[in-house]
């Protein structure tokens, strides 16, 4: 029977209102393949409740392993993790809920918690047990939503994490006597190391069908009555339990919550009504239960508290009066940023060489294998070396990775944020943009949709809007590309190079676009009040290596699938507009020049030098001809005040698709992928390249940065279009973002290169 349970299942999910209103356990049943027979078995929905940085996506990734999907709750963009797994015959469904501080929410992944623990979601059904993570160095806030949770008919586990840093600090928790006073059970984890983790699956098991005795809020005075009268209003009937009822009331009130019936005339009057009585009769009503739960949990941690110890806040505040310092955490974070942008080229460079020898090998196995055709050219040339130009962009891609989760996990990044709010204040962004723009050194796409943790919808658009101008890891193989090329890697000092020094400023440069753009729109379509920014910091901590690990192997997997996707059907496409259509008049030509040069020059070094010059030659003509080569030379007059050739412009109109493209379609229209003997790499080429007219060089110094700024500046990628699209459900503010970023992008490259070419005649 236990092999039969841990056998692949298919989830069958239905729920009556019946069964959505029940407080017990809901009989959601799979049929479990056993070979003679079949027999249903209940999933047990589990739902992990925790506020930010308390471990409960460390202890999520612990329980699940590799089993988790994403994907986003239906009807909003709020991205959800959840993994079913198997655990003595039962199925478990685990889903790691947004994190929030309580059910009085103030961004859109708050709303969601709260209106799925209300019963207010008619999307998903309500948890069986809430499994609620709580921090044991900083329990303050946890137990506070423990205290609410607890009211709402649904059965409440507590997993104590942070266990060994509140016994560091001196805040050792009393679990029997806590459990005691909580009449919920408590287990303490270590999901780091392991330890817990089967105690706590034995609990989720029986702890569905436990009922809590936490002491519940009791309204006092004339809110008692208002709230009994609130709880009368169209639509309250449906909510699961009187909790649940009072908790929306209470929101309801507080205009907090919006009900489809309080928009109707005589509801609205009716809660205004209300209102203006508590007001009037008791003027402290909307602190009256933030203080009850707040004394009932400092009573409660008087009583479980075993110590207390200074030495370790003492320590922190040493630390943080470093790192928090408008000077001196400037000028930390600047160093910290150097030292990653400096690792991405000279520690990523052996794994890159040895990714570029993997495909020059596979395209010389693949040639040799297939005879000269249009076959030979796609897989070859289209494939291997379009695919295989971005891939070896993903050791610098990991690093990049690995470094920002080790200073999220550190609690570094929490710092940075608190450090930067004065002066992203000034430049209109909030202090809960930094965390969103810090993920847009990622990929803007989560990073877009982490703004919707900002309350204010101002402060969320302009965020929205500036996050597209921080260098993406899409953006990293276009500057490595130009930096490799062209910039010397001359050392600076101290181990920092000329090179990484370039990298450096690329994405200073993307940052202080971003903060421009904000300055603007916040004075400009979108002026308003500034609203207040709170931030809790976390504790410093030892990085999570399996989370790290983790989040390392999800982005590169992500970068791979684009790559084998994405990446390839443009390779694919491309490969067909720079091939087609065939000229035989311009093959025909070029075979003639070849026999006429066999005839002039003795077999050696002059002969092999002129046949590869007419290869090149060749090439070019034919390229020139294609359906790329006329699109490219249609756009041509338009960029080349840029400084761009016909080549790049082909280039820059694949990479709307994807920025990374840019890449492999370099690649591809300088025919990198027939690997022999002589074969050159991009890097090669690039430098080689000379404009027939002029017979200078198309690539330098200038178009090298000016191309790089055209890339920090401009909106290449409709993945991100697509998302600001979504988040807004408008396409008013996408088409703006497209706008006004092209234009930036044009004027400043526009700028540059007219002014640069005139004064250092020799970069250009």
């Amino acid at each position: 029977m236990q092999a039969a349970a841990e056998q692949e299942s298919t989830v069958q999910s239905s729920t009556t209102p019946e069964a959505a209103s029940s407080h017990s356990l809901r009989s959601r049943r799979i049929r479990l393949g056993s070979g003679s027979g079949e027999r249903e078995e209940q999933v047990l929905k589990v739902a992990l409740i925790g506020k930010p940085n308390s471990g409960k996506s460390t202890l999520f990734n612990a329980l699940t392993g590799m089993r988790q999907k994403v994907a986003n709750y239906p009807g909003v963009t709020v991205e959800k993790r959840e993994a079913v797994l198997t655990w003595k015959g039962r199925q478990i469904r685990l889903v790691d809920l947004p994190g929030t501080y309580s059910l009085n929410a103030v961004s859109e992944d708050e709303s969601l918690v709260r209106d799925l623990l209300l019963g207010l979601d008619k999307h998903e059904t309500r948890p069986d047990l809430l499994l609620l993570i709580v921090d044991a160095a900083n329990p303050e806030r946890c137990l506070f939503l423990a205290s609410q949770m607890a009211e709402l008919g649904i059965p409440v586990l507590l997993a104590l994490t942070m266990g060994d840093e509140a016994r560091r600090r001196g805040l050792a928790l009393d679990i029997s006597e806590l459990r005691s006073r909580l009449g919920a059970p408590v287990y303490e984890v270590c999901a780091p190391r392991g330890e817990g983790l089967k105690e706590l699956k034995d609990a989720l098991l029986s702890a569905a069908s436990a009922t809590q005795s936490m002491p519940a809020w009791s309204p006092a005075g004339v809110l008692a009555s208002v709230l009994e009268q609130a709880q009368q209003v169209p639509g309250m009937e449906s909510l699961p339990s009187a909790g649940a009822r009072r908790q929306a009331a209470l929101l309801l009130l507080q205009g907090q919550l919006i009900l489809p019936a309080a928009g109707e005339p005589a509801t609205a009057e009716k809660l205004q009504a209300l209102r203006q009585r508590l007001d009037a009769e008791q003027p402290q009503w909307r602190q009256n239960e933030a203080q009850w739960r707040y004394d009932w949990v400092h009573s409660l941690l008087a009583a479980v508290r075993q110590g207390q110890s200074a030495s370790q806040a003492r320590i922190s505040a040493v630390i943080d009066s470093v790192l928090t310092h408008p000077v001196y955490g400037l000028l930390v974070f600047a160093l910290v940023m150097a030292v990653l942008f400096q690792s991405i080229f000279s520690w990523a460079s052996p794994l890159m060489d040895l990714v570029d020898g993997g495909f020059a090998w596979l395209g010389s196995a693949v040639g040799s294998l297939l005879p000269e055709g249009p076959l030979r050219g796609l897989l070859v040339d289209g494939v291997i070396g379009g695919v295989g130009s971005v891939v070896i962009f993903l050791p610098q891609i990991l690093l990049l990775f690995l470094f920002i989760t080790i200073l999220e996990d550190s609690g570094y990044m929490a710092r940075a944020a608190f450090m930067m709010h004065k002066h992203m204040r000034r430049s209109g962004l909030h202090g809960r943009s930094f965390i969103p723009m810090l993920s847009g050194f990622a990929c803007a796409i989560p990073a877009i949709m982490a703004t919707r943790s900002i309350p204010d919808r101002r402060d969320r658009l302009v965020t929205m809007l500036a996050v597209p101008f921080i260098s993406c890891s899409a953006r990293l193989p276009v500057y490595a590309l130009m930096i490799a090329c062209f910039i010397p890697a001359l050392p600076i000092f101290a181990g920092f190079t000329l090179q990484g020094a370039v990298l450096w400023s690329a994405y200073i440069v993307s940052v202080l676009a971003a903060i421009v753009t904000a300055f603007l729109l916040r004075r400009t379509v979108l002026r308003g009040e500034n609203s207040p920014f709170v931030m809790e910091l976390p504790p410093y901590r030892l990085p999570n290596w399996r989370n790290v690990l983790m989040g390392m192997w999800e982005r590169g997997r992500l970068f791979l699938v684009q790559a084998g996707t994405v990446i390839l059907c443009l390779s694919i496409v491309l490969w067909f507009l720079t091939n087609y259509p065939k000229q035989p008049q311009i093959a025909a030509q070029y075979d003639q020049m070849r026999t006429d040069a066999a005839i002039i020059y003795e077999p050696g070094e002059q002969l092999d030098a002129r046949l590869e010059q007419l290869d090149q030659l060749q090439a070019a003509e034919e390229i020139k001809a294609s359906f790329a080569g006329r699109l490219g030379h249609a756009i041509e007059p338009l960029i080349k005040p840029l400084g761009f050739d016909w080549k790049i412009g082909i280039g820059l109109i694949a990479s709307f698709a994807a920025r990374e493209v840019l890449v492999s379609t370099l690649a591809i229209v300088y025919g990198v992928g027939e690997a022999d003997e002589s074969s050159q790499t991009l890097q090669d080429k690039l430098k080689q390249e000379v404009d027939p007219v002029s017979g200078k060089p198309v690539f330098n110094v200038l178009v090298a940065i000016n191309l790089m700024l055209f890339f920090i500046l401009a909106c290449q990628c409709m993945s991100t279009v697509a998302v600001v699209k979504r988040e807004t459900n408008s396409w008013k503010w996408p088409l703006f973002m497209v706008g006004y970023m092209t234009a930036v992008a044009y004027l400043v490259c526009l700028l540059v290169y007219q002014v640069a070419s005139r004064i250092w005649p020799g970069l250009a």
